[in-house]
């Protein structure tokens, strides 16, 4: 896939990329493989990466994210189940109804949860501020590498079909 200039200024990035800019940046157009390895910020690659996928690539993708067991360990079985449903409507295999009943499940789930999160969240930040602020750094650069890589993946299964 070639992403050119109208193409990113159709996806309204924000306004930071100027139509100078983008035309800089993208001049007669650029591979996926080269937006990737551009000297932008890691989530405006994974950004533009994402808006030229289609949309059911992009909930698969989104799936493929919130799937990941170090992001939420003890995700809960209306998460998990979410994400199976979508999974499952990306390639028509659910309903518009059966996803929002997964959601919907999943969104009270995630409520009950978000005051015992609160809790911890508070707990944590107050008791290990300084060392855990430099680990999440880490952690989210490590992750934005991951996403970027996983990304180029549906690139290379278009370029099979």
């Amino acid at each position: 896939m070639k992403f050119t200039v109208d193409m990113i200024e159709s996806w309204g990035p924000c306004d930071a990329y100027t139509h100078g800019l983008i035309v800089s940046l993208i001049g007669d157009g650029k591979t996926e493989k080269e937006i990737a390895v551009m000297d932008i910020p890691i989530e405006d690659r994974i950004w533009a990466l994402i808006q030229g996928l289609s949309s059911r690539d992009q909930r698969l993708f989104a799936c493929d994210c919130a799937d990941r067991p170090h992001l939420l360990p003890h995700q809960s079985s209306e998460a998990k189940e979410a994400i199976r449903v979508a999974r499952l409507y990306a390639v028509g295999g659910a309903t518009e109804e059966e996803l929002e009943k997964a959601r919907s499940a999943a969104d009270r789930a995630a409520d009950r949860a978000a005051d015992r999160a609160a809790y911890w969240a508070a707990y944590r930040a107050a008791y290990w501020a300084a060392d855990r602020a430099a680990y999440w750094a880490a952690y989210w650069a490590a992750e934005r590498k991951w996403q970027l890589g996983a990304l180029l993946g549906y690139y290379q299964e278009e370029e099979k079909l």
